[in-house]
């Protein structure tokens, strides 16, 4: 927002304070025991300053802030801002982590969907890095920062990979016991991407999808309410363009592909990577139909923004572009996709190492580019 903008409006706001003040004066004479007089008011970014305010004028120092709040520009939902990390370096070295949560503070993102690790096969499967992640998860919890367990492969659905899924969320929900409820993840997250199979490429779309669902509700069978967890998947933004291809039958039901996986989930991250908040192809709008089943079923969903370098699609993502272009179509999307959808949950940006780089070039660089 222009602060010439912000400045304007706290001024209308107070005016309109201010003839507030002077109504109650004449319906409740008794409050008043000095003679009205005018207040210097200092403004200020974000800041109201009164120089002269006696105390029979509280009534209108508590108006002003009011008013402010009803003529702000700014989105009334703020929302969740999400971002992928991938490195495991960002969890394991110390110093990284302290990088990953400062940067986190300087740019609002309060939500993390981090990349986990494991060791071992079969029952002796573990949770890998589990000292750096209780640090981590700590830190994380002292910034206001929600760290989502992440893991994703194009064949994690498929019926052949299901007993090693599970398995990996086993571990998972073992870990998480033995955290401290304060130090916790907040929940978990999927990022199976079941088009890059060759199977699908190859046409059995039907197959793969009914492997996928199957596993999902198995996954969905694990995280349980009571365990405190949410649990996401991300999809693409191009399941409901095909409805027909895309449609299958699944618990009795016969619906897109994406209305089942949101069936399955607490919210959905749709990969909806454009350079334009709005408008025909654009971040919101291939997420239009995926918000509108949202509503439906009461369950949020995150717009996703892509940063990194794509070689096949550079149209798409934000890599090369300046910093002011993609903070301003970010600002945008969080502002019109409220009032588009009330299943707006938030936004979540991909990843953290491009994002840094196109936020912060100058940044010292012991981090490398993804």
């Amino acid at each position: 927002m222009q602060w010439n903008i912000k400045k304007s409006l706290i001024k209308a706001s107070y005016a309109v304070s201010w003839s507030f003040w002077r109504l109650s004066n004449l319906i409740f004479p008794h409050l008043s025991s000095d003679r009205l007089r005018k207040i210097d008011l200092e403004i200020h970014p974000n800041c109201l300053r009164f120089r002269h305010a006696p105390c029979n004028q509280r009534f209108l120092k508590c108006l002003v802030p009011i008013f402010a709040c009803l003529f702000s520009l700014e989105p009334a939902n703020a929302s969740d801002l999400g971002m992928w990390v991938w490195q495991r370096e960002s969890v394991s070295n110390p110093a990284q982590r302290k990088e990953l949560m400062e940067f986190c503070g300087r740019h609002g993102i309060n939500r993390l969907l981090v990349q986990v690790r494991f060791s071992g096969e079969g029952e002796s499967r573990q949770f890998a890095d589990a000292e750096a992640f209780q640090e981590f998860l700590k830190e994380a919890g002292e910034a206001n920062v929600k760290v989502e367990a992440l893991d994703g492969a194009h064949d994690m659905g498929l019926e052949i990979r299901r007993a090693e899924t599970l398995a990996k969320l086993d571990a998972i929900l073992a870990f998480q016991k033995q955290l401290p409820a304060s130090a916790r993840f907040s929940g978990i997250h999927y990022d199976i991407e079941p088009y890059l199979n060759p199977r699908w490429k190859s046409g059995d779309k039907q197959g793969v999808m009914r492997e996928m669902l199957d596993t999902l509700s198995a996954i969905r069978a694990k995280v349980t309410p009571e365990l405190g967890l949410t649990l996401a998947h991300d999809i693409p933004g191009f399941y409901d363009k095909h409805p027909e291809a895309l449609a299958i039958e699944f618990g009795g039901e016969k619906k897109n592909f994406h209305e089942h996986i949101q069936d399955l989930s607490d919210y959905i991250g749709v990969m909806s990577y454009r350079r334009k908040a709005t408008g025909p192809n654009s971040i919101i709008d291939l997420c239009a139909a995926e918000m509108a089943y949202g509503e439906k079923i009461g369950r949020p969903v995150y717009p996703a923004i892509e940063t990194g370098k794509l070689d096949d699609e550079p149209g798409i993502t934000f890599y090369g572009v300046e910093a002011e272009t993609f903070l301003g179509v970010l600002k945008e999307v969080r502002t019109a996709a409220p009032a588009a959808s009330s299943s707006y949950g938030g936004v979540l940006l991909h990843s953290y190492r491009s994002l840094r780089e196109l936020l912060e070039p100058r940044k010292p660089s012991n981090v490398q580019n993804q």
